[in-house]
């Protein structure tokens, strides 16, 4: 009777240990930040978004520290199926140069941005809409990026004609950007 006592209570106190375990150590839990908004990023730019918990392999946004040039969108009338949330910016990237592949166009605003290196770092992409919003809010308007008063590119498409932009004079945000207007960019990578 002592023996099965013994063996219940050591059973009962590894699954306790166990739910213990998934509950405290599950890798989705909120990490440690290492870097604050505004900090200066492994790449030399600046750091402007912190999500709390690594998924897609990110925790962190840094925008890079200097624009990258200015340029059209591309891909006039054609649909590219873009997002506007934070964390789309990637993505965006990637469908929009591989569409302008297809076409032929070169130097657009993403594969500025795509080809942008500092200090050995060529992760760098277009921001998408609410990215480019989270640069204008936590760093522009914080004196921070050295940013010019001048309309940026997002990676969002608003349609097969325009795509998102915004003025960083003021941080208004306009759908109506004709993606064969050159506009400037400021890259920013995940990591």
């Amino acid at each position: 009777m002592k023996y099965k006592l013994i063996v219940f209570l050591l059973i009962l106190i590894t699954a306790l240990a166990i739910i213990l375990a998934v509950i405290y150590l599950w890798p989705n839990q909120k990490e440690e930040m290492l870097y604050k908004i505004g900090d200066t990023g492994p790449a030399g730019g600046i750091i402007f978004y912190y999500k709390e918990s690594r998924s897609d392999g990110w925790l962190y946004l840094e925008a890079a520290p200097t624009d990258a040039g200015a340029s059209d969108w591309g891909l006039y009338g054609e649909d590219i199926n873009t997002q506007d949330r934070v964390g789309s910016g990637k993505n965006n990237t990637s469908l929009i140069i591989s569409a302008l592949n297809k076409t032929g166009e070169t130097e657009k605003a993403a594969q500025l941005c795509s080809s942008y290196t500092i200090n050995g770092f060529n992760d760098w992409f277009l921001p998408g809409k609410n990215e480019l919003n989270l640069m204008y809010i936590i760093l522009k308007q914080n004196g921070l990026g050295d940013f010019a008063d001048t309309y940026y590119w997002s990676s969002s498409q608003s349609t097969s004609f325009h795509a998102w932009f915004q003025y960083f004079g003021n941080g208004d945000m306009f759908g109506t950007g004709a993606k064969n207007r050159s506009r400037t960019v400021r890259p920013i990578r995940a990591f």
